[in-house]
């Protein structure tokens, strides 16, 4: 009905009709803004629920972290919490923990002087092996020769989910 308001005043009359018409494109405009802020609303409305599973990861970096666990604190069903944290954050549970933990286990080895070995078994990696080849698929380089020199490397951190 908007629409066909403004293409009337605009066609009644080449020269004041753009005039009569502005009232009407300025509630479309109106209106079309509050459908998009809804939209981003429905969109957004469960990201808060993220928020203490994201804060529960990273208190809980250096224990098993189970999908069941994460389900628990978000209040949702395990399946509806995996799919809700991939559409947020981006990445499967797995993935950001296992990023997480390699960032940690990159600043500890550039800041302090651990065994490989401590570390990888301190941040929950079941084997130095496996360690040693997740850290070198995330950041190119051997743990071993990154604490002798450290170089630039692009560190995880935690994501921010929420637009408000």
């Amino acid at each position: 009905a908007l629409f066909k308001n403004v293409l009337t005043e605009l066609h009644a009359d080449p020269i004041f009709g753009q005039l009569r018409a502005s009232p009407y494109v300025y509630r479309i405009l109106v209106e079309y803004h509050l459908i998009k802020r809804e939209q981003i609303g429905q969109q957004y409305h469960r990201a808060p629920k993220l928020k203490p599973v994201l804060d529960y990861i990273e208190e809980h970096l250096t224990e098993r972290i189970t999908l069941s666990k994460l389900a628990e604190i978000s209040f949702f069903s395990p399946w509806y919490s995996y799919r809700l944290f991939v559409k947020h954050v981006g990445m499967t549970p797995a993935d950001y923990i296992r990023r997480l933990r390699l960032s940690k286990s990159a600043l500890r080895l550039r800041d302090e002087s651990c065994k490989i070995i401590d570390i990888a078994l301190e941040l929950g990696f079941g084997s130095v092996d496996g360690y040693q080849r997740a850290f070198f698929r995330e950041f190119g380089c051997n743990p071993r020769e990154y604490a002798k020199s450290p170089i630039p490397i692009y560190l995880f951190t935690k994501p921010q989910v929420f637009p408000y």
